[in-house]
């Protein structure tokens, strides 16, 4: 069983993935502050950011099969 600590830390691993996957992405679509990027850069950011939005969801899935058999947590 896993416990409401770990849940938490998850729900928190989460959120930070999800703001790092936007500041990475508003940076290669060029609305952020500029970074020094060439396009073989660009095109690799893109690849991790694309791989990292796979892997969110794949936590994100973990994250509600658990609620579903344990409940949400109060």
């Amino acid at each position: 069983m896993v416990s409401a600590g770990r849940v938490e830390q998850l729900g928190i691993e989460i959120a930070m993935l999800k703001r790092e996957n936007e500041l990475c992405k508003e940076r290669i679509e060029g609305t952020a502050p500029p970074i020094s990027v060439n396009e073989s850069n660009r095109v690799e950011y893109k690849r991790v950011l694309f791989q990292m939005d796979d892997d969110l969801e794949k936590v994100i899935g973990i994250v509600k099969m658990y609620q579903s058999r344990y409940g949400e947590l109060e």
